[in-house]
């Protein structure tokens, strides 16, 4: 379905995030404004559902098509995945302030956004005494499973940010690792959410 958000999310929406979550709502990738949004141009040509997934980065090989890929089709295809990646975020974050989970955090870093993305959390959200930590996973297309990406050193790298972000808290907090599986298109997208998708062993507080 195509997602309508009302201005409910904007009324919910921390200021810092608003103009980003609204520049990516209104410029999806594919889209005549998506260029500027995401620093990256799109081609007609390249629209077909397999091109947004790299099956072997190593040798460049889609074993989908059976091919080698070009250079240029390889770095356009990652060009396109992360704005689809950055687009996925926004829709859920809307999603959630939706249903009245507050966005404490969108792209969080451990060292902050200077400093790598490891141990990066997609969206930080909480829900009374409890803080969500929400990783979002996005395919094009419906053919593609994004569970694919979550793998044990994910999990692992996921959990090292998280326990670092909880350390930093004053209060005390209980948790839970939430997934957000996004897979479609911008006219035509479907959203499952999985709360509680994975535990592990973190402590709250100072």
């Amino acid at each position: 379905m195509k997602y309508k958000f009302s201005d409910q999310w904007v009324i919910a929406c921390p200021a810092e995030f608003q103009s980003e979550i609204a520049e990516h709502l209104n410029n999806p990738p594919g889209s005549p404004g998506a260029a500027k949004v995401y620093a990256d141009t799109y081609e007609p040509d390249l629209t077909e559902e397999d091109f947004y997934v790299i099956e072997d980065h190593k040798n460049c090989l889609d074993s989908k098509a059976g091919k080698h890929l070009s250079a240029h089709e390889m770095e356009y295809r990652k060009k396109y995945s992360q704005a689809w990646g950055a687009y996925a975020e926004s829709i859920v974050c809307c999603w959630l302030l939706e249903r009245g989970y507050p966005i404490r955090e969108k792209d969080w870093r451990p060292g902050g956004h200077s400093k790598p993305k490891k141990g990066e959390i997609d969206i930080i959200t909480q829900k009374g005494d409890r803080i969500i930590f929400v990783e979002v996973k996005a395919r094009y297309g419906k053919s593609n499973d994004p569970w694919d990406a979550i793998n044990t050193q994910k999990i692992r790298r996921l959990c090292k940010g998280a326990d670092t972000y909880l350390k930093m808290q004053r209060e005390t907090f209980e948790y839970q690792f939430d997934i957000a599986l996004v897979t479609g298109d911008p006219l035509d997208l479907d959203i499952e959410y999985i709360p509680d998708a994975f535990l592990a062993p973190l402590r709250s507080g100072r």
